[in-house]
């Protein structure tokens, strides 16, 4: 009877799922950056920071200015891997690992 019921039930899922990768991703990666490998730790401290931001950031104007980063940040994403490998292959470095 109700479209908008079927479509938020939808997209919830979704939405949840995507939340829950993300900040399983970063904790790993928080993790991994300061040298504990326990991501566990890290979820503790990146959830409510993620969830502070969310409530504070309500401005129309910081919402322009995220606009704005993510326009571009595409470009960051894209190019900072082959600039790198770019720089590897000038380097002579191949397939070494940091242990």
């Amino acid at each position: 009877e109700r479209l908008d019921l079927l479509f938020l039930s939808i997209w919830l899922v979704k939405v949840t799922s995507t939340q829950i990768s993300y900040l399983y991703s970063a904790g790993k990666g928080l993790g991994y950056l300061f040298h504990r490998d326990e991501h566990k730790k890290a979820i503790y401290y990146l959830v409510p920071l993620v969830c502070l931001t969310g409530i504070f950031w309500r401005s129309e104007d910081r919402v322009k200015m995220l606009e704005k980063i993510t326009q571009y940040d595409s470009f960051i994403i894209l190019g900072l891997p082959i600039v790198l490998l770019l720089l590897a292959l000038l380097r002579g470095k191949r397939g070494q690992l940091p242990i």
